[in-house]
């Protein structure tokens, strides 16, 4: 296997132009000049840490928030939630703009230093009160909405991710849903975002089984 040494340089301004080699080990202790930045152990396959980033929780202001959707994407996190025994998933109605009234995934933004997984089980804890298992990403998906509660056209580039739960009687839904459904996998989603991720997860589930393991 071919060694791939990483450089990492900075332009430093200094009266004249040029270019400064900075060492990189100092801000992370994944990083050596031998293996390059090796990310720190973990079980999700699509995170990678070069070093802390500790979660920061602490609302923005809502004029400030209002401007950052106005102007930039928003990341979001968006559950496909399945009970394997029953082979259904779940549908939260939307009390609130973009898609309100409309039966949609639990999830919304993720929080800086969060993985997927713990953005998924973050807001299943916050919006219908379950502990949920993350699985695995289904997808990423760029989706776009004429509307916000923010009076503002919305970007919310969505993780899709697939987890599971073992109960379908323990749904305390928060301020933001007014109903909740679930739904037979089998059974096609006039939303395409959704179906799109109905059957990515039943393609996994059907694998899953074939092989005889978990999900």
């Amino acid at each position: 296997m071919k060694t791939v040494s990483l450089i990492i340089v900075l332009s430093v301004f200094s009266g004249s132009s040029g270019m400064e080699e900075v060492d990189v080990s100092e801000f992370s202790p994944y990083y050596s000049p031998e293996s390059g930045m090796t990310a720190q152990p973990t079980e999700e396959e699509n995170h990678f840490s070069y070093g802390e980033c500790p979660k920061v929780t602490q609302l923005l202001d809502k004029d400030f928030y209002k401007q950052v959707v106005a102007q930039l994407p928003i990341l979001c996190i968006d559950t496909f939630l399945v009970n394997p025994k029953s082979k259904k998933y779940l549908l939260v109605k939307r009390c609130n703009n973009p898609a309100k009234g409309t039966y949609w995934l639990p999830g919304g933004r993720m929080i800086k230093g969060e993985s997927f997984f713990e953005g998924a089980q973050r807001k299943c804890s916050e919006e219908i009160g379950i502990s949920i298992e993350a699985k695995q990403v289904l997808g990423i998906y760029n989706v776009l909405f004429p509307d916000s509660e923010w009076g503002t056209p919305t970007h919310t580039p969505g993780i899709g991710v697939l987890a599971t739960c073992s109960s379908e009687e323990s749904v305390s839904l928060n301020e933001l849903h007014e109903d909740h459904k679930w739904v037979s996998l089998s059974e096609p989603n006039t939303i395409d975002y959704i179906d799109k991720m109905r059957k990515k997860a039943l393609k996994v589930l059907m694998r899953a089984s074939i092989n005889d393991e978990n999900i």
